[in-house]
């Protein structure tokens, strides 16, 4: 299956699981403006310094981006990826010149970062 899909405490990047990952789930009526939705998962890597932040939804560049409301997916082809230090930072992972995130991610682009963060 090449999704992204949270099943009980774990979360799936393709065929590969993560055990006990941090997921976060925002819905909010925005009024006018909509309902707006956002899932963030946290897969920490190795030495626990980094995590690999995964993010889809109204607003990320996933494939949920200009979606409001009941067209939302749960279980995304592509989402946004980010590099975090187990203080909460962003890191500039890809250079100094570079976006901090990476979008529209599919899962095998993210199974690696996370192998590359692990590794590092």
């Amino acid at each position: 299956m090449d999704t992204f899909r949270v099943e009980g405490d774990s979360f799936f990047v393709g065929e590969v699981e993560y055990p006990h990952t941090m997921v976060v789930s925002k819905d909010l009526d925005c009024g006018k403006l909509g309902l707006v939705r956002e899932r963030q998962a946290f897969i920490e890597c190795a030495a626990g310094d980094y995590a690999v932040s995964v993010i889809w939804g109204t607003n990320t560049y996933s494939v949920n981006h200009a979606v409001h409301g009941d067209d939302f997916t749960e279980t995304p082809t592509a989402v946004e990826v980010g590099v975090v230090s187990r203080h909460g930072v962003l890191q500039n992972w890809w250079g100094d010149d570079v976006d901090p995130v990476k979008g529209y991610q599919t899962p095998d682009q993210v199974n690696r970062l996370v192998e590359e963060v692990n590794n590092a």
